[in-house]
């Protein structure tokens, strides 16, 4: 019997171990050095057995930025950044060529949820973009507006909080889209921050955005119950 019950421990773990290893995420960087100063290239990797991997890169990546490489491995797109950064600078187009730096950071990746933010810089230029991605790594779709329910009622209580920031700013169904989800250090969700982007003011770095947060227990009502149970249990 206790053998039987070891046997049991060392499964469990085993298959514990498995679904950690199924969906690591790491950011892989490099750097070259452009007048003394290191710009750091950075290309996100997945680490999920449950789904293809290409359809979520593709949806991550910046179609802009490499466009040849939307469906490479992201040690091959982060090798051809370098190679073709280096390039730009030895043709003296580095400048004109609006060559962007994509910036990854995640939020939250637990229970098979990944949230996170791609910010794109440009080389010599103020202005950058952000978006914001949440995916559901059992299916390989991007969940979005999908993570909510009540989205009527959702939109006029952000309507409401920004308010008290900014009048005048209206909130349309993008907006949740749009949003980091943070949890404290044991990954309980404490709350979701929807980053709502003001397209009526622009400014040299682009467009400016307001956060707006829901706590835990607002977030309650609104999160649908297929992800309310994997978010907040």
């Amino acid at each position: 019997m206790k053998s039987k019950a070891i046997n049991i421990f060392v499964a469990s773990i085993v298959l514990l171990l498995g679904q950690v290893r199924a969906q690591q995420v790491k950011v892989l960087k490099d750097s070259v050095q452009i007048d003394g100063v290191y710009y750091v290239l950075e290309e996100i990797k997945l680490d999920n057995k449950n789904v293809p991997l290409s359809a979520i890169y593709q949806k991550i990546r910046n179609p802009h930025i490499l466009g040849s490489y939307i469906s490479a491995t992201p040690e091959q797109r982060l090798s051809a950044k370098k190679d073709t950064l280096k390039a730009l600078m030895t043709s003296g187009e580095l400048r004109q060529s609006g060559y962007g730096f994509e910036h990854y950071e995640v939020f939250y990746h637990k229970s098979g949820i990944l949230n996170l933010l791609v910010n794109v810089q440009s080389y010599g230029s103020p202005f950058e973009t952000r978006r914001y991605h949440c995916f559901d790594l059992n299916t390989g779709k991007i969940l979005g507006k999908a993570l909510f329910a009540n989205h009527e009622s959702l939109l006029k209580v952000l309507s409401e909080k920004l308010k008290m920031q900014k009048k005048g700013i209206k909130v349309s169904p993008a907006a949740l889209d749009q949003y980091q989800i943070i949890s404290d250090e044991k990954g309980h969700l404490n709350e979701i921050i929807f980053c709502i982007t003001d397209t009526g003011q622009y400014r040299n770095s682009g467009y400016e955005t307001f956060e707006v947060r829901l706590g835990k227990k607002e977030l309650a009502f609104y999160l649908t119950p297929q992800f309310r149970k994997r978010l907040l249990e």
